[in-house]
């Protein structure tokens, strides 16, 4: 979860598309929690038991047999426009209207450096908390398939800014807490941006 957190910027797409077709068997509870997995990977139901993300994910075995699920899986590239396809399957602008609201709530970045460690330790804690929560919700989709307009990149970059700006005080905060301020100083948690 810490790269997806911290990562500055989207991945390079090659333009196919990961297809999985999962066994249907099964109780409802078993499929639903197949579903919820399959969705945290940034799968999106294609339709049935098909699912389709632009990434092949490296936790979809584990993820998928911690179930006990069957699957087959490939790649495809697409002859109609990807950005057509992925404004059907996913909520983009519920998912839009989420990061706008997030931005709305960032404060800014030269105003938070300046706090003390006990106030900036809950500021950032609370804009992690709630940055993780787009693990739930966003694919990780790439700009290729992308509104113009999207939001995310721009949210991405402001969070990572304030994160930063907060990070400082908020690890000399947990360091004078832990009675561990005259020790080595907190690693690096995240990217400036």
């Amino acid at each position: 979860a810490h790269a997806r957190i911290y990562a500055d910027r989207p991945r390079a797409w090659d333009g196919r598309w990961h297809l999985v077709v999962v066994d249907g068997d099964g109780d409802r509870r078993r499929r639903d929690r197949v579903a919820a997995s399959l969705g945290y990977l940034g799968y999106a139901r294609l339709g049935g038991a098909t699912w389709v993300s632009p990434w092949a994910s490296d936790e979809l075995g584990p993820s998928l047999s911690a179930h006990g699920a069957s699957w087959s899986g490939w790649t495809a590239s697409p002859h109609h426009d990807p950005a057509a396809l992925t404004a059907r399957l996913w909520d983009l602008d519920g998912l839009a209207t989420a990061y706008r609201r997030f931005a709305a709530r960032l404060p800014d970045p030269d105003s938070v450096a300046a706090l003390d460690p006990a106030a900036a330790y809950p500021v950032r804690t609370a804009l992690v908390h709630e940055w993780r929560k787009f693990l739930f919700h966003d694919p990780g989709l790439p700009v290729e398939v992308l509104p113009a307009d999207w939001p995310g990149q721009p949210v991405r970059e402001r969070f990572l800014q304030v994160a930063e700006a907060l990070r400082p005080a908020a690890a000399a905060f947990v360091a004078q807490a832990l009675g561990e301020e005259d020790r080595v100083p907190a690693p690096d948690v995240g990217p400036a941006t």
